[in-house]
């Protein structure tokens, strides 16, 4: 070997001594260093991470903006839609107008309400007769409501039942013997007025009367003289409401009735 050679091994010692000193004096590391250091992970060959996570989920595909999974289990309830507003559906019996026949029965109702308040009547009549040739007289009534709300009520049909008393005075001129019969009657009866409209009505009547009458032949006659009896009393009237006054007409026994009558 020659000198230049030896030279260079010296160099190269003295270069590596204070390595290998430097690596006697450091400390050992102990075992349980290495058995407490977490393993590093794995992953599978030739798969990356991040396939391998997911390889047991489905793909779900994207939900809208503002919309939740269907299926997500952590989701919170979806609310219901809210309703559509729709206008209420009109009431045919709210606003319908009232039929003729419900405004007739109004106005019947309204009229006898106002009757009822009012259910005494005085009537003043003149007579004519027609039985014994001619005749002409007067008559006085005062009739009473027994029973304001009666049977019929159908449409602007009402009626009402009451009890009339009276007293008549007629006086008949007898042809062709210029005799003289005058007739004193005291009655009562009962009268049904059926009011077609709230303003018109029809009655029977019927009933019992006594009766005085004196005939006067204007001589000595077997038939002067004066007599007296029950009879019965019966008509056919009607009566038109003026407010307050009524007209009336009637038909009676032996003669007819016209005149007017007073409510209260």
């Amino acid at each position: 070997m020659s000198p230049r050679s030896h030279s260079l091994l010296a160099a190269s010692l003295l270069a590596v001594l204070p390595a290998i000193a430097s690596a006697q004096e450091a400390p050992a590391v102990p075992e349980t260093a290495e058995a407490t250091a977490p393993p590093a992970a794995t992953p599978d060959a030739g798969v990356p991470s991040n396939q391998n996570d997911s390889s047991n989920e489905v793909a779900q595909p994207a939900s809208p903006p503002g919309e939740v999974p269907v299926n997500d289990p952590e989701a919170p309830p979806a609310r219901p839609a809210a309703p559509t507003p729709t206008a209420p559906l009109p009431d045919p019996e709210a606003h319908a107008e009232p039929t003729a026949t419900e405004t007739r029965s109004a106005a019947a109702d309204a009229a006898a309400d106002e009757r009822n308040q009012s259910p005494g009547m005085l009537s003043v009549m003149g007579k004519v007769g027609f039985v014994y040739s001619s005749g002409l007289g007067a008559s006085l009534r005062y009739r009473h409501t027994i029973v304001p709300d009666g049977w019929l009520r159908k449409g602007n049909v009402r009626d009402e039942l009451g009890f009339e008393g009276g007293v008549d005075y007629m006086s008949y001129t007898i042809d062709p013997y210029d005799w003289t019969l005058s007739l004193v009657e005291v009655y009562g009866s009962v009268t049904w007025n059926v009011w077609l409209t709230e303003k018109f009505a029809v009655y029977p009547r019927a009933g019992l009367g006594y009766g005085v009458a004196s005939l006067d032949t204007g001589g000595a006659t077997p038939l002067v003289g004066s007599y007296s009896g029950i009879y019965g009393v019966g008509g056919l009237g009607a009566l038109y409401d003026l407010g307050g006054v009524r007209l009336r007409i009637e038909i009676a026994n032996r003669d007819l009735n016209v005149g007017a009558a007073m409510t209260f």
